[in-house]
């Protein structure tokens, strides 16, 4: 795994190229810590070449951004069918905590928009009757699934 730390519209972007497996938690972690300083309450991670990441490390982004940076969001980039199906199965698509944008200029577009979208998008949940509105839970199943698709 290799990162590179830059930033889009002055949010953090990390860019990462290579497999992301167990074996680089420690520079996984070390690049995350390193890109949210205290006050930054988003984070932008470039998987458009990465072909696999480990369930366990893809936990380990959602707690560490979790940890520091509520009421932000993440974003990623990119990400392959694989990655966004372990997106899907670890549950961090289910409000707009981890939003998933297919390029770069997808995400550009949402930090144009600013928290103007993201007043549109919390009215439209707030006019949701209660137990349709989303809520935020930890994700299920992290690290359960390690096997390559």
């Amino acid at each position: 795994m290799d990162v590179e730390l830059s930033s889009l519209r002055w949010v953090p972007l990390l860019r990462f190229r290579g497999e992301i497996g167990n074996e680089s938690s420690p520079r996984l972690r070390k690049a995350l810590e390193d890109a949210l300083p205290p006050g930054v309450n988003r984070l932008l991670l470039d998987f458009s070449a990465v072909p696999y990441i480990d369930g366990g490390c893809l936990g380990l982004v959602w707690a560490i951004f979790e940890s520091v940076a509520e009421p932000g969001w993440l974003g990623i980039i990119g990400a392959n069918e694989q990655i966004q199906r372990l997106v899907r199965i670890i549950g961090l698509e289910r409000d707009d905590t981890v939003r998933l944008f297919s390029t770069r200029k997808a995400a550009e577009r949402q930090l144009d928009l600013g928290d103007a979208g993201a007043r549109d998008r919390k009215r439209r949940r707030s006019s949701l009757p209660n137990r349709s509105r989303p809520t935020r839970s930890p994700p299920i199943g992290m690290g359960l699934i390690e096997h390559r698709t």
